[in-house]
């Protein structure tokens, strides 16, 4: 079965990123959560973006799932074979917009992205479903104090350097010889 390529997943990347800024209002609390949850799949769509266009140029085999899950397909593109120059050229720039930094930010920001959790666990603060603060108490996650003004900035300074980032691979793939 064919697989969704590059440009579609670019697009709905940056579809979220525009959603993210338009949604968020700092003087409502109850955007913070909307905007961080459109960063989020922003980030993701554009790693997924990278991704596809890397498996369509045939520099590694990839598969894309439809889960929010990015440490399989970071790593996958941070071991890219190596064989010509044009490689190890996009590679050297995958190392860099996936620093370690980047990396831990991205992990941080899909920490976000609901989940169930496992058996006997609370259910982590997310920015779709009410979670828990304790055995007992509850947030929403557009109440008041869930989320915060910094946490909109910092993550939407991420998806705006993983978009400009992936953007610019893509194009970079699809020069290549």
């Amino acid at each position: 079965m064919a697989e969704a390529g590059a440009d579609l997943w670019w697009i709905q990347a940056d579809a979220d990123c525009n959603a993210a800024r338009r949604v968020f209002d700092p003087a409502d609390d109850r955007t913070f959560c909307q905007a961080v949850a459109k960063q989020q799949q922003a980030v993701e769509k554009a790693i997924k973006a990278l991704a596809a266009a890397v498996r369509d140029a045939r520099m590694a085999s990839i598969r894309i799932k439809f889960t929010h899950g990015l440490e399989n397909l970071i790593n996958a593109l941070l071991r890219l074979h190596r064989p010509t120059t044009d490689n190890a050229s996009i590679q050297g720039r995958i190392d860099r917009l996936l620093s370690m930094h980047y990396r831990s930010e991205i992990a941080a920001l899909m920490e976000f992205a609901p989940h169930a959790p496992l058996a006997d666990e609370p259910v982590a603060r997310n920015t779709e479903y009410p979670y828990q603060t304790g055995a007992h108490a509850w947030r929403a996650p557009a109440q008041k104090g869930s989320f915060k003004v910094r946490d909109v900035t910092r993550f939407q300074s991420l998806a705006d350097y993983i978009l400009r980032g992936t953007e610019h691979l893509i194009a970079a793939v699809a020069r290549r010889p």
